[in-house]
């Protein structure tokens, strides 16, 4: 069998191509058993290449996400993750499966810098950025983009939200209190200073 890819808008071997896409042209030789003719017969096969689909990206107006104007914030006590949402399906939801309702994270506003959401299939973890161009290369990476679900404020204004990571498990932490914050850097979380900024 050999496969040769490419343009196919013209003919090949008195074969037209089914349109003007990208083709891949597989030779196929069977012995037909016959000993008037040449031992081998060439067939030709023409099959679409299908590109795929080009993932998901925040656009001028982007997917919203947000529900309600409080951060949810849920624990799992069997992996150690953190979630947050504004959806009280999603939080219901995650309590039901055995995770821990942590309260209110902090009030969400209708501020100007937009937060991403982005899930990782492989590891199960979510991320939240308020920046672009992190969220475009997560997205490269094979994160999911899921859509905005918070609006910070100028950088400044307002309550930091502070932005931790455990180089251990490769959890990201998300919190409003500095005691907090503190704290987890003492105990080998990495600070990676302010996400954002919350009116809350």
């Amino acid at each position: 069998v050999q496969t040769l890819e490419g343009n196919t808008s013209g003919s090949w071997n008195g074969s037209q191509s089914a349109g003007n896409g990208v083709y891949r042209r597989t030779r196929y030789w069977s012995n037909i058993g016959c000993i008037v003719r040449p031992p081998y017969e060439e067939l030709t096969v023409w099959k679409e290449e299908v590109p795929k689909p080009e993932p998901k990206r925040p656009e001028k107006e982007p997917d919203y996400m947000i529900h309600g104007n409080k951060m949810f914030r849920l624990y799992n006590q069997f992996d150690g993750n953190h979630m947050w949402t504004t959806s009280t399906a999603e939080r219901d939801s995650l309590i039901k499966n055995g995770w821990t309702d942590e309260g209110t994270a902090w009030d969400v506003d209708d501020n100007i810098i937009p937060v991403y959401r982005l899930f990782n299939p492989t590891s199960g973890d979510h991320m939240f950025t308020a920046s672009l161009n992190e969220c475009n290369a997560l997205i490269d990476a094979g994160w999911n983009y899921e859509g905005v679900v918070d609006y910070g404020a100028k950088d400044g204004e307002g309550t930091p939200v502070y932005r931790l990571y455990n180089q251990s498990s490769g959890d990201h932490m998300f919190t409003t209190s500095k005691n907090e914050n503190d704290a987890l850097t003492k105990n080998g979380w990495t600070s990676e200073g302010i996400g954002w900024y919350t009116t809350a």
